[in-house]
């Protein structure tokens, strides 16, 4: 068993925030020197800013005003003319563009460390450099480790953590894009999780993975299903439908949905004519799974259930009329009138973009989408 799942930190940003601190540190016993902050400093383009064999104070879990730094190396030489590095480091919450944008305006160079490239959002990292956790594997893994050192045991145990970690992710999203069979799937999460008790920020966070790589599945192959690029408030003001939103740290299960506030628009998914009612109604596809890699490893075959996908409407004229058709079977549920369990078989994007489709079909169909 690994000794970061011994004391349980795999999820904690402060010890990863903290031990990548350390590494950044050249004059700490790891003994690597300025390796590691150079690769790092490569990796998020600021090689040609920052010389890493200069002298930074680094400090982590650091209050400068109103504005807290995960990591901030700060440059002792006020020659260098800069404020300093601010590295906002996420691994199983989610980053938003917006705080990094705080941090870039009050005159720090910024750079995003991510467990994983979903846990910042579009904006992040469209304008911000972004290092993945399986660059820092890499970067590691190039780094030539020493039985003499005793502190790279910790090193050659991070390395393996990660390893493990990322095999787990690869292998949830290798099944989705079928790439892998069941077994095989199967397989690797064993090998990947094996000795690892999954907690519910792990299963969270597992789901929002998939919900995020859907999401591009459905823009890059299914483009029907995408009905609108805008967030709730937007939408409900233009009267348009929302781009896919998935919400991770909810009560309940983790989920996906979108809106469609005006559901006889002229493209895209369009309500049967016979529902036209005088007042103006909304439409909400959802997905909610609970990706337990655990469980699912240790199932009998891909018939196992991992949520369900649910057709919601808001609008009471709507809702009666439904209900009175009963051509929906959820029919004492307030809002998502429509409910179909998942199996692991059904998961896979190509599978899950044809469940949706065939759900929204009962009452509606598709128009050509530009």
């Amino acid at each position: 068993m690994n000794l970061i799942n011994i004391f349980a930190r795999g999820n904690q940003e402060l010890f990863h925030s903290a031990f990548l601190g350390w590494l950044m540190d050249k004059s700490a016993q790891h003994g690597f020197g300025s390796k590691f902050l150079g690769a790092i400093l490569t990796r998020c383009g600021l090689g040609g800013l920052y010389n890493p064999d200069s002298d930074f104070e680094i400090l982590t879990e650091h209050s400068e005003g109103r504005l807290r730094f995960d990591i901030f190396l700060r440059p002792r030489d006020p020659g260098v003319g800069r404020r300093g590095i601010v590295f906002e480091n996420k691994v199983k919450s989610f980053g938003l563009h917006s705080q990094l944008q705080q941090y870039r305006n009050a005159g720090y160079d910024v750079a995003a460390l991510a467990l994983l490239p979903e846990t910042l959002d579009e904006e992040a990292r469209a304008q911000f450099p972004v290092v993945n956790y399986s660059d820092i594997r890499d970067i590691l893994g190039g780094i030539k480790l020493s039985k003499e050192n005793h502190f790279h045991f910790l090193v050659r145990e991070y390395r393996s953590y990660l390893d493990k970690v990322l095999a787990a992710y690869d292998a949830l999203r290798g099944y989705c894009r079928r790439e892998l069979t069941f077994a095989t799937f199967q397989e690797r999460v064993s090998l990947a999780v094996a000795e690892t008790p999954l907690r519910d920020n792990d299963i969270r966070t597992f789901t929002f993975f998939y919900y995020e790589n859907l999401k591009r599945y459905l823009a890059e192959s299914a483009r029907e299903l995408v009905f609108g690029e805008l967030g709730y408030e937007e939408a409900q003001q233009q009267n348009s439908a929302t781009r896919w939103i998935s919400q991770k740290n909810v009560q309940g299960p983790p989920f996906m949905e979108a809106i469609i506030y005006n559901p006889f628009g002229p493209e895209g998914y369009c309500m049967h004519p016979e529902f036209k009612e005088e007042y103006p109604f909304q439409v909400a596809p959802r997905i909610e799974l609970w990706l337990d890699l655990e469980r699912l490893r240790q199932a009998a075959d891909d018939s196992e259930l991992a949520g369900k996908i649910m057709l919601g409407f808001w609008g009471d004229g709507i809702i009666q009329m439904l209900r009175n058709q009963g051509r929906l079977n959820a029919l004492q549920n307030r809002r998502n009138l429509h409910v179909e369990e998942v199996a692991v078989k059904d998961i896979p994007f190509a599978a899950m973009a044809e469940r949706l489709r065939n759900m929204m079909t009962r009452v509606g169909d598709f128009r050509p989408v530009g």
